[in-house]
Parts: C-alpha cells; sequence; structure tokens
C-alpha cells in the first residue's frame, strides 16, 4: 500500500551528525585545556626556580632586595598558576555540561522510540550521560592532561642528569602498580560488599511484603538472625574495602617521599663522583615527586576511564540506531482514522521466529475491536505496531493510507489516542498529565476529555481536584491513575483509540464506566482496538478477534464465542 506525504517535516540532523559535531567540541575543549595545562607546568617551573634562586641569591648574600624582588615574582607566578588551573577546570566544566544538554535530548527520543527493549530505559541513558559528564568535567580529564605533560618534567629532569631521569621512570613505573593493584582489590571487596547489602534489603523488603506470615508462623527470630548475619559480613566486607582505601592514600604519599629521597640519594652519589650538581639536586628532588602524582592516581581513573568509555558506547549505539528509524518523521492528514494492517509481519531480534504473522485487519470509524489472548501472545505489541512505536519486519500498518512508522510523532499523537498497561504519568498534576505534560494545560479540553472517560466526578471528589499531584504521598492509587490515564488518550480528540487491558485496576464500577465509554465512542464515530481479558469489556465490542500461539489473528463471533473463549485463556493463565 503507497503514502503519500503533504506536509514534509524539516531536515534534522541524525544522530552521527549530532554525535561527530559533539566529538569535535569536546577535542577543541580538552586541547585548550591541555595548552593552559602546559602553561601551568611552565609556570609550575618557574616556581621552583624562584626557590632555588633563594637558595643561591639570596641565602648566601642575605640581600633584602633580592629576596623582596622573588617574593614579588614567587607571588605573581603563583597568582597567574591559580587562574590558569582555574580556567582549565571551567574550560572542563563547560564542556561536560555542554556535552550533557547535547545529547540528553536525542538519547532519550531515541530510547523513546524504541521503548519495546527493556535495554534502551531512559534512566540507565541519563546515568550514562552524567557518567560522560562527570569524566569530562571532574578529576579524570584533568589527571589524564596532568599525565600527558609527564613526559615536559622527565625532559627537564634528563637534562639535569639522566641518572634522574630514570629514577622518576620506576618511580611512577612503581606508582602505577600499586595504584591498579590497591584499586582492584578496594573494587572486589566493595563489591562484595554491596552484593551483601543488596541481598539483606531485597530479604527484608519480602519480609515486610508479607510480615502477617512471617509473624503467624513465628519466622522473626530467623530472619533477625540472618539480618544480622549479612550486617555483619557486610560491615566486614566494607571495612576490608575501606581500609584497603586507605592504604591507596597511603602508598601514593609514601611513593612521593620515596622519590624524593631517591633523587637526593642519586644527587649524593653523583657528587662522590664529583659532579656539581648544585642547585640542580633540590630541582630534580621537588620535580620528581611531583611526576608520579598522575601515576599514584592511576587506579581509580583507569575505572572511571572504563566505565565513562562504556557509557559513551552505549550512548553512541543509541544515537547511531536511531538513525536506522529516524525520530523525525512526515505529517500526514487523518481525516476517517481507518487503520489497516496488511500482511503485518513482526519478528524479535535475536529470535528464530515471528511473534506476528501476515496479519490482515481493518478497523474502520466507529468500529470497536477487541483482541483477546493468551499473555505473551503479542497484543502488547500488535497494539505498539499500530502506533508506529515498532517498525515492522514486513507489510505495513497504515492510518487512512499512510504507515505510522513514518509519521511525525507528535502530529500522529494527535489523531491516535493510547492507553498502556502501566498507567505511569509522569511528575505533575492531573490536569498536566491529562493535557500530556503541556507547560500550560488547555482546561477547556483537559475537561471534556475528562468527563469523556467519566472520571471527572472521582478529580472532584479529591481535596485539590485537578490540581492534585498524580505522584508522591498525596498520589493517586491505581485504578485513579488508570482512569486519569484514560483521559489523558481522549485528550484532543483522537480519531482512533488504542486501548491496552483498559480495566486492569478498574473495580466494577469503574469496568461499567469503560464499557459505557466504548458505547459513547462508537456513536461518535471513533474506531477502538482493546485487548483486555475481562468479559465486560470484551463483550461491548463489535468484533472479537484471537491471538493465536503461530502469530495469527483469527476472527470470532462477539456475542457468542467470547465468552467460552474466555474462560479457556482464564483457565490457561491460571494453568
Amino acid at each position: 500500500m503507497a503514502s503519500t506525504s503533504e506536509t514534509q517535516g524539516a531536515a534534522q540532523p541524525t544522530g552521527s551528525d549530532a554525535l561527530a559535531r559533539l566529538r569535535d567540541q569536546t577535542k577543541t575543549a580538552l586541547t585548550l585545556a591541555l595548552l593552559l595545562g602546559g602553561s601551568a607546568t611552565l609556570l609550575t617551573f618557574a616556581t621552583i626556580g624562584l626557590k632555588l634562586e633563594v637558595f643561591r641569591l639570596v641565602v648566601p648574600t642575605g640581600s633584602m632586595p633580592t629576596a623582596l624582588g622573588l617574593g614579588m615574582g614567587f607571588l605573581i607566578v603563583t597568582g597567574l598558576l591559580v587562574l590558569l588551573d582555574h580556567l582549565r577546570d571551567l574550560i572542563l566544566l563547560a564542556a561536560g555540561n555542554r556535552l550533557a544538554r547535547t545529547i540528553s535530548g536525542p538519547v532519550i527520543l531515541a530510547a523513546a522510540a524504541r521503548s519495546a527493549e527493556p535495554a534502551a530505559t531512559s534512566g540507565a541513558l541519563l546515568a550514562d550521560v552524567e557518567e560522560v559528564r562527570r569524566a569530562i568535567s571532574d578529576t579524570l580529564c584533568t589527571a589524564l592532561l596532568d599525565t600527558a605533560l609527564v613526559p615536559a618534567a622527565l625532559l627537564v629532569l634528563w637534562w639535569l642528569h639522566p641518572w634522574f631521569a630514570a629514577l622518576a621512570v620506576v618511580c611512577c613505573l612503581l606508582a602505577a602498580a600499586a595504584s591498579l593493584l590497591s584499586e582492584g582489590r578496594a573494587r572486589v571487596a566493595l563489591a562484595a560488599s554491596n552484593t551483601v547489602a543488596t541481598r539483606s534489603a531485597g530479604g527484608v523488603a519480602d519480609a515486610m511484603c508479607c510480615a502477617e506470615a512471617v509473624e503467624a508462623m513465628g519466622m522473626r527470630g530467623a530472619l533477625e538472625r540472618r539480618w544480622r548475619a549479612d550486617l555483619h559480613q557486610g560491615s566486614e566486607r566494607l571495612r576490608a574495602a575501606q581500609e584497603l582505601g586507605r592504604r591507596l592514600g597511603a602508598s601514593g604519599a609514601t611513593l612521593q617521599g620515596l622519590a624524593a629521597g631517591g633523587a637526593m640519594l642519586v644527587g649524593a652519589l653523583l657528587s662522590l663522583r664529583g659532579e656539581d650538581l648544585g642547585v640542580g639536586l633540590m630541582a630534580a628532588m621537588l620535580l620528581t615527586g611531583r611526576v608520579i602524582e598522575p601515576f599514584a592516581r592511576l587506579g581509580a581513573a583507569t575505572q572511571d576511564w572504563g566505565n565513562a568509555t562504556a557509557a559513551w558506547a552505549r550512548l553512541k549505539h543509541t544515537m547511531e540506531r536511531a538513525d536506522e528509524s529516524p525520530l523525525t518523521g512526515t505529517k500526514f492528514a487523518c481525516l476517517d482514522g481507518r487503520l489497516v494492517l496488511d500482511r503485518l509481519t513482526y519478528l524479535h531480534p535475536g529470535t528464530p521466529r515471528p511473534l506476528l504473522r501476515e496479519v490482515e485487519l481493518t478497523v474502520a470509524p466507529g468500529e470497536i475491536v477487541a483482541i483477546i489472548g493468551p499473555p505473551g501472545s503479542g497484543k502488547t505489541t500488535l497494539l505498539r505496531l499500530m502506533l508506529g512505536m515498532l517498525p515492522p519486519t514486513a507489510g505495513g500498518v497504515f492510518l487512512d493510507g499512510h504507515a505510522t512508522s513514518q509519521w511525525e510523532r507528535e502530529d500522529l499523537a494527535r489523531h491516535i489516542g493510547y492507553l498502556p498497561q502501566e498507567p505511569n504519568l509522569g511528575e505533575g498534576t492531573i490536569a498536566e498529565a491529562i493535557a500530556r505534560l503541556a507547560v500550560v494545560p488547555d482546561m477547556t479540553e483537559v475537561l471534556r476529555a475528562a468527563r469523556r472517560a467519566g472520571v471527572d466526578r472521582m478529580i472532584a471528589g479529591l481535596p485539590l481536584g485537578y490540581e492534585t499531584r498524580v505522584s508522591g504521598l498525596t498520589g493517586l492509587s491505581m485504578g485513579q491513575r488508570q482512569r486519569v490515564a484514560l483521559a489523558r488518550a481522549l485528550y484532543g480528540d483522537p480519531r482512533l483509540v488504542l486501548l491496552d487491558e483498559p480495566t486492569a485496576w478498574l473495580d466494577t464500577a469503574g469496568e461499567a464506566a469503560v464499557e459505557a465509554l466504548l458505547g459513547r465512542l462508537a456513536a461518535e464515530g471513533v474506531g477502538v482496538v482493546l485487548s483486555s481479558h475481562r468479559r465486560g469489556v470484551v463483550a461491548a465490542a463489535g468484533r472479537v478477534l484471537v491471538m493465536g500461539s503461530a502469530g495469527t489473528l483469527r476472527e470470532t463471533a462477539a456475542q457468542i464465542a467470547a465468552p467460552a473463549r474466555l474462560r479457556a485463556i482464564d483457565a490457561k493463565g491460571a494453568a
């Protein structure tokens, strides 16, 4: 079936383009930070030189003007050093924040486009964004830049004497080995402590869920003993992890002291050989202790780097996959709201056989179609395909002749209302939830949608009415959430409504209200496709379709076969 566009959406940059632009911006910021770090290193050498000049010019002569001049120079150089370090930190912070702002929106939209995949969760992706932002803005990037400037310090040590450079290299290797070993052991101990803590917390949560059974069967004492044992084990492992962390910090400080002492020893040996080092000995001591600082933090930096690169790889994968199924689409006209499924086939990635196979269905305006079948048969997936949230493997889903998977998402949402199984409403008030999180809800449309869904009296009975928060201590029950979500699906007078288990959380009165709503929607010419296990709701449909185990959709008589079929499905689910 062909589809023609009437309004082409504006061209948007792809995920790969956004990543490339972001890489260039980050590379520029890191280059600038590296230049500032190099300038700071030169100023550090200058401070060392000024300190040495004090011993060379002031101590032998006792000249006060010279001391004041060197002191003034030291203050100026130190101020410039602090300024350069501050500018470098600001540049890295700005680069990290720009990354977070640039990538958060596209990543979340890319995840929403693949909402059926459990791995593409918004929370996990935002955590990945924060991980990468922290790696750029925080100590990790600073440590890497400091490490990149180590060769300059080694060249200075080599100029003073090759033995000093050799000593510095050995000390760097020892510091890196100690840091990696200590960090690895601390990470293992901390992971073991977290495992025990998670197990203990899970046991307590399970006990709280069935507190009456625990009390009635005398299990409280046994649970308390297990909890105490887990607490003791977790405390011991946490103490071990903290002890290793303290050793890590102590080993770095010890190696810095040993490096300075080693430089003094090398200087003494060179002096015994008749070489005149002069103030170069003190310079070598200061530089050797400083050059190993980045390597003493290498263990923690390596772990942070691994976490950041893994997070970036996941973000990159998500953005690149978004290019395969563009988030932007085309706006089409929707006059009737006729839904057609043409030989629709869908195969989950990594599965050997199709979940849906050559499904044929037409839903006319004002027609109510119920889909029944055992759990896992593909009813929810079929509704997501109708919404265009999943691209078909073969065939297509068309609304008034236009493929829903190619439709611009916000424009399609004006024509298709959707009630998912889980009535998540987000944050905000009931009015904002019904208005689909609009900044300024259109209260006329909000009230109309609430009346159509039969939820206006329930909302009016709440203390704050439409200003009631949908989450928190004063939040709504699951049944109330589902009724508000139903009003959200009807917001804006869509031409087609898709309902996934619309009475799952409702009582008998709520189910009756949904049945009455279905009759009103049919009279208004609104098409409805619903999946349900409730007999009353299915009986209100004009057509009943059975989802088979082979992924096919078979039609049966709504008034005769539906109750018997539902009893069979209920028995199979209970088994």
